[in-house]
């Protein structure tokens, strides 16, 4: 006979199972389940102290068991254990608060940092506010950089912290910070030219490129602008602010000249890099 661990409140339900299964054995403890197909399964509480089925132990018994090829009584079990009992016993506990802090600041952006969140849950995520909105969604890190902002200007930043149960976090402590003057008109510096710039024929006339960033005098890589050239021509759907790639258009069948300009945020703009590619095939 298979046993199949389960916690005290699983228990319960599989309980309910065996009486409307029939099962001879439902006045006894640990019970049995007994599927149509013969087999059967034992279940035993795990004892959790405060009684709610783990996520984590559910998933590695159904995992276990549709490994072994149960059938029948196992799926049962596998139903009740990972929908009925975590529907009913879903995670209502929010992460903490994060503490955060100011990093750095420039013209046009703030990078942030702050403390990781605790929860009863490994899988937390990060939401930064500015004034009050929504801005960055930082995934699992713990800092991030605001850009797009306007020179000269305070902004009010916090964040809030999101578990697996969609449970948000109280607001971290407000910080402020101020961007720097614009540089325009005084930062006269192009950033250096983008390196090892490469293409890919990803068909349909598709070029992907990839380059190293460049720096600049003042400004953080994060907020380098790169425009392409196609041919001479700008195609600003391929513009990337802050990335090493992007996807290109060709303009005509056969040979085509892509060109990726960096341009810094007071508008100085590097000498271009170049890559040539012939690309067949255009799809538009």
């Amino acid at each position: 006979m298979k046993e199949w661990h389960a916690e005290p409140s699983a228990v319960g339900c599989l309980n309910a199972l065996s009486a409307a299964l029939g099962d001879p054995t439902k006045r006894q403890s640990p019970p049995r389940i007994v599927g149509r197909d013969g087999t059967t399964v034992m279940v035993r509480g795990s004892g959790n102290r405060d009684g709610r089925v783990s996520r984590e132990n559910a998933m590695a018994i159904l995992a276990q068991k549709l490994a072994a090829k149960s059938r029948g009584a196992a799926v049962v079990a596998a139903a009740l254990l990972c929908a009925a009992p975590l529907s009913a016993e879903a995670d209502r506990r929010p992460p903490t608060a994060p503490v955060l802090s100011v990093t750095e600041t420039g013209t046009t952006h703030v990078s942030l940092r702050w403390t990781p969140s605790n929860d009863d849950s490994p899988y937390i995520f990060y939401q930064v506010f500015v004034n009050g909105s929504a801005s960055v969604w930082a995934g699992a890190n713990t800092s991030a950089t605001v850009t797009g902002l306007v020179s000269a200007t305070a902004y009010l930043f916090t964040v809030r912290a999101r578990d697996n149960g969609i449970n948000w976090s109280a607001s971290s402590n407000a910080v402020s910070a101020t961007t720097k003057p614009s540089t325009k008109g005084s930062d006269n510096l192009a950033p250096t030219t983008p390196g090892n710039l490469s293409g890919f024929d990803g068909g349909c006339g598709e070029a992907w490129l990839r380059w190293d960033p460049s720096t600049d005098n003042v400004d953080p890589p994060l907020v380098i602008r790169y425009d392409v050239y196609v041919n001479g021509i700008l195609r600003p759907e391929s513009t990337v602010t802050g990335g090493t790639s992007t996807v290109a258009y060709a303009a005509v069948e056969g040979a085509n000249t892509f060109e990726l300009y960096a341009v810094d945020t007071a508008g100085n703009r590097s000498v271009p890099a170049t890559v040539h590619m012939e690309l067949i095939g255009l799809c538009q």
